[in-house]
């Protein structure tokens, strides 16, 4: 009931700018929420950031929360935009089961209006609430007007939510829009170490335990931290003195619904591509227009693409942070001249062969 709500800071106290791993994919977004945090209301307003779900979005929103309470006597509210829309229609039941919402309308006034920074998550639900976006219009007007600050994340960028009414998304172009790649395997890596050293578990691994659940377990940073637990208990079930690589593999059997240890990755076939062509990695990743070298590049994004499963942004983010449709038009350049030109065949076959080693 919105008319008992009392304000109180409901943020997870393990998200924090200090437990949040920072990497390529993700520290623009990082650096930005950061600044926000320091100078809420007067920077970046509204902050606007988007990622698929599992990326690390709600870990930073929750960073901003508490650096802001810990540093602060300002009052912070963070909400989903369910929780907005269900707190709306209380008004709306209230108008029709009573015939007056003046009280309802008036907690919510005071909920959503009455703070200094106000936090709404996963905005995309708020695509099929038409009355639902006009009164978050009012309440984000109000808030912008008086210098208090906007935080909201999304699992799309601002062009993409096409049910969101235009006035409330040119409003949140009016401050800063930052996106979260899916970690690069270095990144995922490093989340693994950290989950298990903030957690404190009993799970001394190698790096080829670390290798294995990095390129096995996807991008979704929820799906990384399963994984860990799920050794964890897979080790305390069977008293395993040691996880090994094989012990990792079949503790993880059905989490990763295959049994074959992926090594392929965009920096290995990189550093692959330049050795065969007698040139440095750094080369590949450069902006240098040498016609050898661009071939070269054009190659190591073709193989990317074909024996990765990564996604087009993450393939560009390695070759010094291109465009997705660069990694497209290499690729299908490549493809084309593979139906004529025996030479580039004969390399093709020779380099797939020296990264599957």
């Amino acid at each position: 009931d919105i008319t008992s709500y009392k304000y109180f800071s409901n943020f997870n106290q393990k998200y924090t700018f200090d437990t949040f791993i920072v990497g390529d994919s993700n520290k623009l977004a990082y650096g930005a929420a950061l600044a926000v945090a320091k100078n809420p209301g007067n920077l970046y307003n509204p902050y606007f950031i988007y990622a698929k779900s599992g990326l690390g979005k709600t870990h930073l929103m929750h960073a901003i929360g508490n650096y802001i309470v810990a540093h602060s006597d300002k009052k912070v509210l963070y909400i989903t935009a369910e929780q907005f829309i269900n707190d709306y229609r209380a008004i709306i039941n209230a108008k029709s089961k009573y015939n007056n919402n003046v009280t309802y309308l008036e907690a919510f006034r005071e909920k959503y209006r009455n703070v200094d920074v106000l936090m709404i998550d996963d905005i995309q639900f708020l695509e099929n609430a038409t009355k639902s976006q006009i009164e978050f219009t009012n309440t984000f007007n109000s808030l912008h007007d008086n210098e208090k600050q906007i935080i909201i994340a999304s699992d799309t960028s601002i062009n993409d939510l096409e049910y969101l009414e235009e006035r409330l998304k040119t409003r949140f172009r009016w401050g800063l829009t930052e996106s979260i790649n899916p970690p690069e395997v270095e990144l995922k890596k490093n989340i693994i170490r950290n989950k298990i050293m903030i957690n404190d578990y009993d799970l001394d691994i190698n790096d080829s335990v670390i290798d294995y659940i990095a390129n096995n377990c996807g991008s979704d940073i929820r799906n990384l931290e399963g994984a860990v637990i799920r050794i964890v208990a897979y080790k305390a079930a069977f008293n395993i003195p040691e996880v090994t690589l094989k012990i990792a593999q079949d503790a993880l059997h059905e989490f990763t619904n295959q049994t074959v240890y992926r090594t392929n990755s965009v920096s290995k076939i990189i550093d692959i591509v330049a050795k065969y062509f007698n040139l440095d990695s750094s080369m590949l990743k450069g902006k240098m227009k040498k016609k050898n070298i661009t071939d070269a590049r054009a190659i190591a994004m073709y193989l990317s693409r074909n024996m990765t499963e990564e996604s087009l942004q993450r393939i560009g983010l390695e070759f010094g942070g291109r465009d997705h449709s660069t990694v497209i038009y290499s690729h299908e350049k490549i493809s084309n001249e593979l139906k004529t030109n025996a030479k580039l065949q004969e390399e093709i076959r020779i380099l797939k062969e020296k990264i599957c080693e």
